[in-house]
């Protein structure tokens, strides 16, 4: 009789379960509840910012803030400086937008984070690091992290949810088709149908709505730009110090710099003596010393800044010699002089014969000028390379060309002669002002109504007439969004102005 083998247990090893890669968090970010925030904030921001029909305004200069606390508040790898840079040119675009809706702050608020955060800076992520960007941190990092954990719980109500979905579709179907032949089932349809349509009427469910949705989809999808890593800033290399023997080139530059002293001691001791005391010698015409020449200053003071650039560069020998370094910042002082001169002749134009457009940009181009020479001075008193100061140069370069997009010249050469009138009597301004060179009548409605009021020109009050029936016009459908200070002043005063035409 065979006996049964009793059963051997077989040891089956099980290939081990992979443990799920750890998740790198970005590092270059504000980690805990800020993403949410800013998640919100990216979808609000860009419905504000959305352009609309009518301009830009009170609406856009909501957005900027929102989006810029929303860059500020995610990112961590900006250094003061920066931080400080973008603040400012935040407020800087939030007036250009809430006083005249500039289109230009609208673009720089948008355009220099992005550029910034394709320039180097700070180390701040892992070279490892997977979730670059914001994309793929909310698409992937969330989904897998969060939605997976909860994936037991959703898959319990995922049939109870497609069953009600299925009952209330096959609902709708059949009694909409007994609703077409009996008039009783067609009076519950029509109660259903009410019903439904207060409800949609009350949460103003219609295209205004949409599209405020499609800008919220949108606006957190746009952010992703500005959350992706930056570069990492590499240390720049020591100047090397070259030493110029047996060159001529040490001897040459005290030379040259005292004889270009000499040049602009003659200019600028003049200007003291004669422009800024407002004395012209016999001789000479009164109108060519003291209204022109500002141009010849002008070049004479670009080549003398990049004659010192040059000179004073870190390898250079000027550096190191004390002769070529007090008459490099001789020279230097004499043309914050010859600056201030330029400022003078402008001065005396307009006591003269008033402001204009060409003035104003004139007097703001000499600011820009001034703050050059300002850099130049930091330049030469550093021993770095030039490039080093290309971005302090180009974020207060975009701040002053931002400040004066606030307001265009021709209306702070319109608005200035308006104030200034009373105290010079003898400027005289005309219609033939208002032909697009000097001034226009879209920027300056309220300088043009002035100077019609003295000149009576037929042209001047066709086109100040056309000018406010445009503005009434559009002021009929424009929404808060579109408001802006100086376009709600233009909106009044053609109010009253045609009522005077």
């Amino acid at each position: 009789m065979n006996t049964p083998i009793p059963p051997t247990e077989v040891d089956v090893q099980l290939p081990p379960v992979p443990e799920p890669e750890p998740i790198e968090e970005p590092t270059w970010w504000r980690l805990g509840w800020v993403p949410f925030a800013v998640f919100v904030l990216a979808a609000a921001s860009a419905d504000f910012l959305f352009p609309r029909i009518h301009g830009f305004g009170v609406g856009a200069a909501i957005g900027v803030l929102l989006g810029m606390v929303a860059f500020l508040l995610l990112r961590r790898d900006f250094a003061r400086s920066e931080i400080i840079f973008l603040i400012l040119m935040t407020l800087v675009c939030t007036c250009g937008l809430l006083l005249n809706g500039s289109v230009l702050c609208w673009v720089a608020a948008l355009a220099v984070p992005f550029v910034m955060v394709q320039m180097p800076g700070k180390s701040g992520a892992k070279a490892t690091s997977k979730y670059l960007n914001w994309w793929q941190f909310w698409f992937s990092h969330r989904i897998r992290a969060e939605v997976s954990s909860r994936a037991n719980r959703i898959k319990k109500f995922l049939p109870l949810l497609l069953s009600i979905l299925i009952g209330i579709i096959c609902f709708v179907f059949f009694l909409c088709i007994f609703a077409s032949g009996n008039p009783v089932v067609e009076l519950v349809w029509n109660a259903i149908a009410d019903a439904w349509n207060s409800v949609v009427e009350f949460l103003n469910l219609n295209w205004e709505f949409c599209f405020h949705v499609i800008c919220w989809g949108g606006g957190v999808l746009w952010f992703g730009i500005y959350t992706m890593k930056r570069p990492e800033a590499q240390e720049p290399m020591p100047a090397k110090t070259v030493e110029n023997k047996h060159s001529i080139l040490p001897y040459l530059a005290p030379s040259v710099l005292i004889g270009t002293n000499l040049a602009f001691l003659i200019a600028s001791s003049t200007d003291v003596a004669f422009l800024w005391l407002h004395r012209v010698p016999e001789g000479i015409s009164q109108t060519e010393y003291l209204y022109d020449g500002a141009a010849s200053i002008t070049w004479a003071s670009a080549i003398a800044a990049a004659l010192l650039m040059v000179l004073f560069r870190p390898s250079g020998s000027s550096r190191r010699s004390s002769v070529s370094r007090v008459a490099g910042y001789a020279l230097l002082i004499q043309t914050f002089v010859l600056a201030a001169s330029v400022y003078m002749r402008l001065y005396y134009q307009v006591e003269a014969y008033g402001f204009t457009a060409r003035r104003v940009l004139a007097a703001e181009c000499m600011l820009m000028g001034v703050a050059g020479l300002v850099f130049l001075f930091i330049y030469m008193s550093r021993r770095e390379q030039w490039w080093s100061l290309l971005r302090p140069i180009a974020g207060v370069a975009l701040l002053l060309v931002l400040a004066f997009s606030i307001s265009s010249p021709s209306q702070i050469a319109g608005d200035l002669n308006m104030r200034q009138a009373a105290a010079h009597p003898h400027w005289k301004f005309e219609a033939k002002d208002f032909n697009y060179r000097a001034f226009s009548v879209e920027k300056n409605l309220n300088f043009a109504w002035f100077v019609y009021r003295q000149c009576q020109d037929p042209d001047l009050r066709y086109k100040i007439n056309t000018r406010c029936n445009i503005l009434m016009k559009r002021a009929e459908s424009r929404t808060w969004r579109s408001y802006s200070v100086f376009l709600s002043h233009e909106e009044k005063l053609a109010a009253e102005i045609l009522k005077k035409l």
